[in-house]
């Protein structure tokens, strides 16, 4: 509701952290976004997935994305089995700081492939890929670059762990890892690139609280992409201020 009583106006996505397989109910919960308009009195309602099935895990996180009277904010939250019954407000949900995609992703690197074994949904600490030298909070990786590589553009691994630019125009790149270069690095040079966490980039003019998706040849962008032109939407995180980004690699969605 806005200050002066009337109905709030926008639209909030709903997107589950991570998809989820269930042995049980003989189904996959895809980790697709789902976007709701705010009725005429300023309120919506949707079905999410709740934490109760010993085959999809006893915990759900919900990415909520806000657009509304112009304003933006992006947080998680946590599904409990009990909202099945009550119902969930967000009004009184509480925020969760944000739940990496990766944690229950097949770890690639540039010396091979290791299959972490989950820990209550995560990935245990030894089985991560050592992080370089960076900001508290981010995951970063080091591999040898395919070409030469600028900096801020989203990178994938070619079979030989080297690097080159990802594309939504190329349908290998769909389910593949995404990351983002530190920096400019020439062929056959050590890049290092995000996998998630938080850069500051002073020539970027991002819109604050828009995503931000893969587009051609590594670079970002926050027009979501459309067929035929892009194969699959990607969104590889959010933009936190005009000159900051939330890398955050997200399951992909095909178009065609």
């Amino acid at each position: 509701m806005r200050a002066d009583g009337a109905p709030s106006a926008g639209l909030v996505t709903l997107t589950p952290v991570a998809t989820r397989d269930s042995a049980a109910l003989n189904l996959t919960v895809v980790a697709a976004p789902v976007v709701v308009t705010l009725d005429g009195a300023g309120k919506f309602a949707r079905t999410v997935v709740a934490g109760n099935d010993p085959g999809l895990g006893a915990i759900s996180y919900l990415q909520v994305d806000e657009r509304i009277d112009g304003e933006s904010r992006t947080y998680t939250i946590l599904v409990p089995e009990s909202a099945s019954a009550t119902g969930l407000d967000l009004a009184d949900s509480e925020f969760l700081e944000p739940v990496p995609a990766m944690a229950g992703y097949v770890l690639l690197s540039s010396i091979g492939v290791t299959v972490a074994p989950l820990v209550d949904n995560l990935v245990p600490a030894v089985h991560l890929p050592p992080a370089s030298s960076g900001i508290v909070g981010q995951i970063q990786l080091i591999a040898n670059a395919a070409v030469a590589l600028s900096g801020h553009r989203v990178v994938t691994s070619r079979p030989d762990g080297t690097l080159e630019y990802a594309s939504n125009a190329i349908v290998a790149h769909l389910h593949a890892p995404l990351w983002l270069t530190q920096g400019a690095v020439s062929t056959g040079q050590p890049a290092t690139v995000l996998a998630y966490g938080t850069l500051i980039e002073s020539s970027w003019a991002w819109i604050p609280g828009a995503p931000l998706f893969l587009g051609s040849n590594g670079l970002l962008t926050q027009t979501p992409p459309i067929a035929p032109a892009a194969l699959f939407s990607a969104q590889v995180g959010i933009a936190t201020r005009t000159t900051a980004a939330f890398f955050d690699r997200q399951p992909s969605i095909g178009l065609v």
